[in-house]
């Protein structure tokens, strides 16, 4: 897939991941109940900023996980209480200073100055923005994501496809401002406004993807772990990604959960023990289909592997389950070799 195509892809994504999409749609409702109390009248004005000091905070916690998640190359998980607690991860906040200050600066050149120092400073504030967010995202440190040189370094791993995120942070402002002067309805102009910002933040982690910005270490520099804390770290990635895939299947996109799982174990560092402790943890659920679902897809990799003991001892497993469990299509002749091989003549007659 070209480069266009997957940022294009990432300006979409908060309509074609469900669980996105949810997460857009509960912080939409919650902002227009906020919009509401506030135009209530004095009476409800309290319960507003009582609201906005929880859902606020939370938005701002939850687009750094999904900026977070798309520069992994993970699905965002949904919205949680941890969300809600916000003064756990109080560095997230200073993207509320960035609308501040650039309020506050908006007002200020226009009282002082004309409009075209307005722009040029608008102009560099969208410029550094995605950079920022970015470093925020990955450190954690309100301080580092306003290093300049670490800001320039990220530019410049990013290259041409940097700008990108800039340019779309002004047409965004641009089409929002126009929507707002005009006859278009005030939850309308909400709901693009808040569509466009999460289409932002899928957009800049899509764009620092590729450089693995993760891994540089003169962006963020960790002591480095041992290989037990490795070790622990990857189990519990895994199991995190397991507990959202089983969030998704228990809602009844088996699809989905299992999507999630393969698009993990394409970034374990070790795909075979992935594929292995991913398909005996499915089979500890109450219902077993999602395991057998996945274990077909496990087979075609082992097959593909050219590991046919391990590929015939999966089937033995599954069909344990469910006499019924067969290869998938383009599997099955690869499976009737690997049986073969292994001299299990049951088998092969069942394939």
């Amino acid at each position: 897939m070209g480069r266009a195509s997957e940022l294009l892809a990432e300006l979409v994504y908060p309509v074609r991941d469900a669980t996105l999409l949810l997460a857009f749609v509960i912080f939409y409702l919650a902002i227009e109940l906020i919009i509401g109390l506030a135009s209530g009248g004095p009476q409800f004005l309290v319960s507003a900023l009582i609201f906005a000091a929880f859902v606020l905070p939370a938005l701002c916690v939850y687009l750094m996980d999904v900026l977070d998640a798309r520069a992994r190359g993970a699905a965002p998980a949904p919205p949680s209480i941890e969300h809600l607690q916000w003064f756990n991860s109080a560095w997230s906040l200073l993207q509320l200073l960035y609308l501040v200050v650039l309020v506050y600066a908006a007002y200020l050149l226009g009282s002082l100055f004309n409009a075209a120092v307005f722009v040029a400073v608008l102009l560099g504030f969208a410029a550094v923005l995605p950079a920022s967010l970015a470093i925020l995202a990955l450190t954690h440190s309100p301080l580092e994501s306003v290093n300049p040189k670490a800001i320039g370094r990220l530019i410049a791993r990013c290259g041409a496809a940097y700008w990108i995120a800039p340019a779309y942070a002004l047409a965004a402002i641009a089409a929002v401002g126009v929507l707002s002067s005009s006859r278009t309805p005030d939850w309308l102009t909400e709901l693009l406004a808040l569509f466009l910002l999460f289409a932002f933040y899928t957009l800049v982690g899509g764009i620092v993807r590729p450089h693995r910005l993760h891994e540089q270490v003169d962006i963020h520099r960790p002591v480095e772990p041992g290989k037990e804390q490795l070790a622990a770290r990857l189990m519990s990635e895994r199991a995190a990604v397991l507990n959202h895939a089983y969030g998704l299947v228990s809602r009844g996109n088996r699809n989905g959960g299992l999507r999630h799982v393969r698009d993990w174990i394409e970034r374990d560092p070790d795909p075979g023990a992935a594929w292995r402790w991913f398909f005996e943890q499915m089979l500890r659920w109450e219902v077993t289909d999602a395991a057998l679902h996945f274990g077909q897809q496990y087979l075609g990799w082992l097959l593909r592997s050219g590991d046919q003991v391990a590929a015939v001892k999966l089937i033995a497993r599954c069909r344990l389950e469910n006499e019924a469990f067969k290869p998938l299509p383009d599997d099955r002749e690869l499976a009737r070799q690997a049986a073969e091989h292994c001299g299990a003549g049951e088998l092969v007659r069942t394939l």
